[in-house]
């Protein structure tokens, strides 16, 4: 809210650790559940730009979609809920266990977005733009990108060490 109304330039995401697996595949090493989020609220601004604002749906497809394929992928235990949720959204269940925070993010997104672009009579594209420029241009992440040489399980544990010993699981 505070981008929205400019008392704020940017709002701060987290990091982000990156490895390289190939020219075009990066591994997410720290920030998967960062970069999930923002792909969901790129998805739920994706379907109200039907209803609200037809000429940005190819702009949000770009940022979602490299040849047809999503460009962020999950683990596989996730993939299923993921897939759905950018397939058809309504048919998450929260009664399916790997559903059911997807479905929860998804919801939350989708009304307080739909909340505030509704709020204002008359200005309902001019607030999807808004929102959608603060979520494409102010939102920032900080990237470290890693090299072959660099321990990822050292790095990841420097990031995340909370004074608890992290499990293979973490």
């Amino acid at each position: 809210q505070s981008v929205l109304d400019g008392t704020r330039k940017k709002h701060f995401m987290g990091t982000v650790v990156l490895k390289p697996e190939s020219a075009s595949i990066l591994s997410v090493i720290d920030g998967q559940q960062r970069l999930v989020t923002f792909t969901i609220i790129l998805k739920v601004l994706y379907e109200l730009s039907v209803k609200y604002a037809p000429i940005h749906k190819a702009e949000i497809e770009r940022l979602l979609f490299r040849n047809k394929n999503l460009i962020v992928t999950v683990s596989f235990y996730d993939r299923d809920a993921f897939n759905t949720l950018h397939e058809d959204p309504t048919l998450l269940r929260a009664s399916k266990r790997e559903h059911k925070n997807f479905k929860e993010c998804y919801d939350f997104f989708s009304e307080a977005l739909s909340g505030y672009i509704e709020s204002s009579i008359g200005q309902k594209r001019t607030n999807f733009a808004s929102i959608l420029k603060t979520v494409t241009e102010k939102m920032a992440f900080v990237e470290i990108a890693l090299g072959d040489e660099d321990d990822i399980h050292a790095i990841f544990e420097t990031i995340n060490y909370a004074g608890m010993p992290l499990t293979s699981a973490d």
